[in-house]
Protein backbone atom coordinates (compact mmCIF):
# COMPACT_ATOMS: atom_id res chain seq x y z
CA UNK A 1 0.00 0.00 0.00
CA UNK A 2 2.96 2.32 1.02
CA UNK A 3 4.63 1.56 -2.37
CA UNK A 4 1.74 2.13 -4.06
CA UNK A 5 1.12 5.40 -2.62
CA UNK A 6 4.55 6.48 -3.13
CA UNK A 7 4.63 5.49 -6.65
CA UNK A 8 1.06 7.36 -7.20
CA UNK A 9 3.00 10.63 -5.71
CA UNK A 10 6.69 9.94 -8.17
CA UNK A 11 3.73 9.58 -11.30
CA UNK A 12 3.20 13.60 -11.03
CA UNK A 13 4.98 15.70 -13.30
CA UNK A 14 4.64 17.96 -10.30
CA UNK A 15 6.18 16.08 -7.60
CA UNK A 16 8.97 14.98 -9.51
CA UNK A 17 10.27 18.53 -10.22
CA UNK A 18 9.47 19.16 -6.21
CA UNK A 19 12.18 16.57 -5.35
CA UNK A 20 14.54 17.22 -8.34
CA UNK A 21 14.09 21.10 -6.56
CA UNK A 22 14.96 19.41 -3.26
CA UNK A 23 18.01 17.74 -4.26
CA UNK A 24 19.43 20.91 -6.44
CA UNK A 25 18.97 23.21 -2.87
CA UNK A 26 20.25 20.18 -1.01
CA UNK A 27 23.39 20.44 -3.00
CA UNK A 28 23.85 24.05 -2.78
CA UNK A 29 23.61 23.75 0.77
CA UNK A 30 26.28 20.93 1.49
CA UNK A 31 28.39 22.72 -1.36
CA UNK A 32 28.23 25.43 1.29
CA UNK A 33 28.88 24.02 4.53
CA UNK A 34 32.20 22.18 2.43
CA UNK A 35 33.31 25.47 1.06
CA UNK A 36 36.44 25.66 3.60
CA UNK A 37 37.45 22.39 4.80
CA UNK A 38 36.70 20.43 1.00
CA UNK A 39 36.77 23.01 -1.70
CA UNK A 40 37.27 20.15 -4.17
CA UNK A 41 34.16 18.40 -3.16
CA UNK A 42 31.89 21.71 -2.55
CA UNK A 43 33.04 22.52 -6.61
CA UNK A 44 31.25 18.88 -7.62
CA UNK A 45 28.17 19.61 -5.12
CA UNK A 46 26.97 22.82 -6.83
CA UNK A 47 28.15 21.63 -10.12
CA UNK A 48 25.64 18.77 -9.75
CA UNK A 49 23.03 21.70 -8.37
CA UNK A 50 23.28 23.34 -11.76
CA UNK A 51 22.70 20.36 -13.87
CA UNK A 52 19.29 19.49 -11.73
CA UNK A 53 17.96 23.17 -12.33
CA UNK A 54 19.20 22.52 -15.73
CA UNK A 55 17.20 19.51 -15.74
CA UNK A 56 13.95 21.46 -14.30
CA UNK A 57 14.52 23.90 -17.01
CA UNK A 58 13.97 21.37 -20.00
CA UNK A 59 10.82 19.76 -17.96
CA UNK A 60 9.41 23.30 -17.97
CA UNK A 61 9.78 23.44 -21.83
CA UNK A 62 6.14 21.14 -21.82
CA UNK A 63 4.74 23.33 -18.90
CA UNK A 64 2.66 26.21 -20.62
CA UNK A 65 -0.43 24.69 -21.25
CA UNK A 66 -1.03 22.39 -17.78
CA UNK A 67 0.16 25.65 -16.23
CA UNK A 68 -2.42 27.83 -18.44
CA UNK A 69 -5.78 25.08 -17.17
CA UNK A 70 -4.38 24.95 -13.48
CA UNK A 71 -4.24 29.42 -13.28
CA UNK A 72 -7.60 29.41 -15.14
CA UNK A 73 -8.70 27.35 -12.22
CA UNK A 74 -7.09 29.17 -9.74
CA UNK A 75 -8.74 32.48 -10.89
CA UNK A 76 -12.03 33.21 -8.86
CA UNK A 77 -15.11 34.94 -10.43
CA UNK A 78 -16.20 36.19 -6.49
CA UNK A 79 -14.65 38.05 -4.18
CA UNK A 80 -13.79 42.02 -4.13
CA UNK A 81 -12.47 43.99 -6.53
CA UNK A 82 -8.98 44.06 -5.61
CA UNK A 83 -8.80 40.26 -4.90
CA UNK A 84 -10.21 39.31 -8.54
CA UNK A 85 -7.69 42.05 -9.48
CA UNK A 86 -5.02 40.53 -7.96
CA UNK A 87 -6.01 36.53 -9.13
CA UNK A 88 -5.75 38.30 -12.70
CA UNK A 89 -2.59 40.23 -12.70
CA UNK A 90 -0.92 36.82 -11.03
CA UNK A 91 -2.44 34.62 -13.75
CA UNK A 92 -0.84 37.15 -16.43
CA UNK A 93 2.55 36.70 -15.18
CA UNK A 94 2.58 33.07 -14.13
CA UNK A 95 1.70 32.49 -17.87
CA UNK A 96 4.15 34.96 -19.29
CA UNK A 97 7.04 32.96 -17.14
CA UNK A 98 7.18 30.29 -18.99
CA UNK A 99 7.35 31.40 -22.47
CA UNK A 100 9.70 34.13 -21.03
CA UNK A 101 12.03 31.62 -19.69
CA UNK A 102 11.76 29.54 -22.99
CA UNK A 103 13.62 31.71 -25.22
CA UNK A 104 16.00 32.69 -22.68
CA UNK A 105 16.69 28.59 -22.67
CA UNK A 106 16.75 28.38 -26.49
CA UNK A 107 19.02 31.73 -26.78
CA UNK A 108 21.52 29.49 -24.60
CA UNK A 109 21.60 27.03 -27.06
CA UNK A 110 22.47 29.10 -30.10
CA UNK A 111 19.05 28.78 -31.45
CA UNK A 112 17.82 32.37 -31.38
CA UNK A 113 19.85 35.75 -32.35
CA UNK A 114 19.29 37.30 -28.72
CA UNK A 115 20.71 37.77 -25.45
CA UNK A 116 19.67 35.12 -22.93
CA UNK A 117 20.90 37.44 -19.96
CA UNK A 118 17.66 39.88 -20.89
CA UNK A 119 15.39 37.10 -20.33
CA UNK A 120 16.74 35.37 -17.58
CA UNK A 121 16.50 38.41 -15.95
CA UNK A 122 13.19 39.01 -16.95
CA UNK A 123 11.71 35.71 -15.88
CA UNK A 124 13.62 36.54 -12.50
CA UNK A 125 11.51 39.46 -12.45
CA UNK A 126 8.39 38.13 -13.35
CA UNK A 127 8.59 35.13 -10.90
CA UNK A 128 9.40 37.85 -7.99
CA UNK A 129 6.47 40.03 -8.79
CA UNK A 130 4.39 36.29 -8.71
CA UNK A 131 6.04 35.81 -5.15
CA UNK A 132 5.36 39.12 -4.07
CA UNK A 133 1.26 38.87 -5.27
CA UNK A 134 1.55 35.65 -3.83
CA UNK A 135 2.41 36.64 -0.54
CA UNK A 136 -0.09 39.88 -0.14
CA UNK A 137 -2.60 36.98 -0.60
CA UNK A 138 -1.46 34.62 1.62
CA UNK A 139 -0.81 37.53 4.55
CA UNK A 140 -4.97 38.31 3.53
CA UNK A 141 -5.52 34.69 3.93
CA UNK A 142 -3.37 34.35 7.12
CA UNK A 143 -5.15 37.73 8.80
CA UNK A 144 -8.47 36.28 8.03
CA UNK A 145 -7.48 32.75 9.92
CA UNK A 146 -6.41 34.38 12.78
CA UNK A 147 -9.32 36.32 13.28
CA UNK A 148 -11.65 33.46 12.57
CA UNK A 149 -9.90 31.46 15.26
CA UNK A 150 -10.07 33.97 17.62
CA UNK A 151 -13.69 34.60 16.83
CA UNK A 152 -14.29 30.81 17.57
CA UNK A 153 -12.51 31.15 20.77
CA UNK A 154 -14.59 33.67 22.28
CA UNK A 155 -17.67 32.33 21.06
CA UNK A 156 -16.95 29.04 22.86
CA UNK A 157 -17.21 26.77 19.68
CA UNK A 158 -16.57 23.36 19.21
CA UNK A 159 -13.31 21.93 19.11
CA UNK A 160 -13.61 20.31 16.03
CA UNK A 161 -14.06 23.90 14.55
CA UNK A 162 -11.09 25.07 15.97
CA UNK A 163 -8.71 22.27 15.40
CA UNK A 164 -9.82 22.99 11.32
CA UNK A 165 -9.01 26.58 11.63
CA UNK A 166 -5.41 25.81 13.59
CA UNK A 167 -4.96 23.06 10.11
CA UNK A 168 -5.73 26.14 7.77
CA UNK A 169 -4.10 28.50 9.65
CA UNK A 170 -0.55 25.94 10.09
CA UNK A 171 -0.83 25.76 6.33
CA UNK A 172 -1.37 29.09 5.32
CA UNK A 173 1.42 29.72 7.85
CA UNK A 174 3.81 27.42 5.61
CA UNK A 175 2.88 29.07 2.71
CA UNK A 176 4.17 32.56 4.29
CA UNK A 177 7.63 30.96 5.12
CA UNK A 178 8.16 29.32 1.31
CA UNK A 179 7.43 32.75 -0.65
CA UNK A 180 9.59 34.48 1.79
CA UNK A 181 12.45 31.93 1.11
CA UNK A 182 11.74 31.88 -2.59
CA UNK A 183 11.72 35.70 -2.26
CA UNK A 184 14.68 35.51 -1.11
CA UNK A 185 16.35 33.37 -3.82
CA UNK A 186 14.76 35.53 -6.43
CA UNK A 187 16.35 38.89 -4.66
CA UNK A 188 19.74 37.13 -4.64
CA UNK A 189 19.42 36.05 -8.12
CA UNK A 190 19.01 39.43 -9.27
CA UNK A 191 22.26 41.56 -11.44
CA UNK A 192 24.63 43.17 -9.25
CA UNK A 193 23.27 46.81 -8.08
CA UNK A 194 20.16 45.53 -6.98
CA UNK A 195 19.90 45.83 -3.52
CA UNK A 196 20.66 42.14 -1.64
CA UNK A 197 21.75 40.34 -5.18
CA UNK A 198 24.26 38.09 -4.90
CA UNK A 199 24.38 38.38 -0.74
CA UNK A 200 23.28 34.38 0.18
CA UNK A 201 26.05 32.56 -1.47
CA UNK A 202 25.88 28.85 -2.08
CA UNK A 203 25.08 27.77 2.36
CA UNK A 204 22.28 30.65 2.16
CA UNK A 205 21.04 29.81 -1.64
CA UNK A 206 20.42 26.26 -0.71
CA UNK A 207 19.18 27.07 2.87
CA UNK A 208 16.29 29.13 1.42
CA UNK A 209 16.05 27.05 -1.52
CA UNK A 210 15.67 23.40 0.47
CA UNK A 211 13.69 24.96 3.01
CA UNK A 212 11.22 26.16 0.71
CA UNK A 213 11.36 22.78 -0.99
CA UNK A 214 10.62 20.93 1.75
CA UNK A 215 7.69 22.62 2.55
CA UNK A 216 6.65 22.30 -1.07
CA UNK A 217 7.01 18.96 -0.35
CA UNK A 218 4.93 19.35 2.98
CA UNK A 219 2.34 20.62 0.87
CA UNK A 220 2.09 18.21 -1.67
CA UNK A 221 1.79 15.27 0.90
CA UNK A 222 -1.28 16.81 2.58
CA UNK A 223 -3.03 17.46 -0.21
CA UNK A 224 -2.91 13.50 -1.94
CA UNK A 225 -4.09 12.67 1.65
CA UNK A 226 -6.70 14.36 1.23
Amino acid sequence: MYIQQVSAFLDSHWARNQILRTAQFAAAMVSGLLESASPDAASKLIAVSSKISGVRVILRLMDDIPTLVYNLSSIKREGSLPKRTADVLLFLVNQLYYPVEHIAWTADQGLLPVQSSRFWLLSNILWMASLIISLVQTLVALSTHIYRLRAVRKADDVTSRQAALRRQLLQTSASAVQLLADLMLAVHWMPSGFPGAGCLGNLGMGFFGLMSSLIGLYKMALSSKS
